[in-house]
């Protein structure tokens, strides 16, 4: 289970088997998952009828949902989808979310905030940030529903992060007002400057504004996909940029880089 390297380019293709069965196959993981995947705004939603209110569909007995468990779960015991992250050029492997989870904490988020962790993946750094945080904080959203099926239905449960209660969504569309809730911080690693079309980079700058309580902070990594001063008309001030420590479990010297905007309540 390989996916592109840039995030959020990924569409089903009009007739494509994906794109005509990803309803029903979400409706499926659903069925097995130690968390439902959530999803809103994407053009599946109306392929294949409503879901069931959590995400399970009907008719499924205890044995075919034993049955469906076990075979999801195999799909993912060779953790393919922990090398989807990193490249030659780029030193950034699944073991680095424990480098960004700690540059987090370093910059202040503190486990009775709400995070929303923006092109949340298989849960690299979601993982760390779920035990961590109070039960329900944690927020993620992806439009890759290959790598949140990976999360729902072996990372949570294998590391028993289903007691936090923790949120993925699945979406196309930069849909933060899903949740129906503020949040403390966003955290936005390598996931707005690969928006495309370009022009999503602003409109998701703007979401974050807007899904922020006052006094709330967005990180972004490695930088931001837009000119700073246009994050002052969006009520988001610059307000420091940090370098975390180098991590140890890199092979060569990687320094991790963010930049902090806070909301204000203009």
């Amino acid at each position: 289970m390989v996916r592109t390297p840039k995030w959020w380019t990924e569409r089903e293709q009009p007739g494509s088997s994906f794109h005509e069965n990803s309803l029903r196959r979400l409706q499926r993981t659903n069925a097995t998952a130690a968390i439902p995947i959530e999803t809103v705004g994407n053009r599946a939603d109306t392929a294949g009828g409503p879901l069931e209110p959590h995400g399970r569909p009907t008719g499924l007995d205890a044995r075919f949902a034993d049955e469906a468990h076990a075979s999801q779960y195999e799909r993912f015991l060779a953790e393919e989808h922990h090398r989807q992250y990193g490249s030659a050029r780029s030193p950034s492997p699944w073991a680095f979310g424990k480098c960004i989870f700690d540059s987090l904490v370093a910059a202040g988020v503190l486990p009775g905030h709400r995070v929303l962790d923006f092109a949340c993946g298989a849960l690299r750094v979601g993982r760390w940030l779920i035990p961590y945080l109070d039960e329900g904080n944690y927020f993620g959203v992806d439009s890759h529903l290959p790598s949140l099926e990976a999360a729902a239905v072996y990372e949570i449960p294998l590391d028993g992060l289903d007691a936090k209660r923790p949120r993925l969504l699945w979406n196309e569309n930069v849909d933060l007002s899903h949740f129906g809730t503020t949040f403390d911080w966003i955290v936005d690693y390598n996931g707005s400057r690969r928006l495309q079309p370009k022009v999503l980079r602003a409109t998701v700058y703007q979401r974050f504004a807007t899904a922020l309580t006052e006094g709330g902070r967005v990180l972004i990594s490695p930088h931001p996909a837009a000119p700073i001063e246009a994050f002052q008309d969006w009520g988001l001030v610059l307000s420091r940029r940090l370098v975390a420590d180098e991590c140890p479990f890199l092979a060569r010297p990687f320094k991790l880089r963010w930049w902090e905007f806070v909301r204000t309540g203009g």
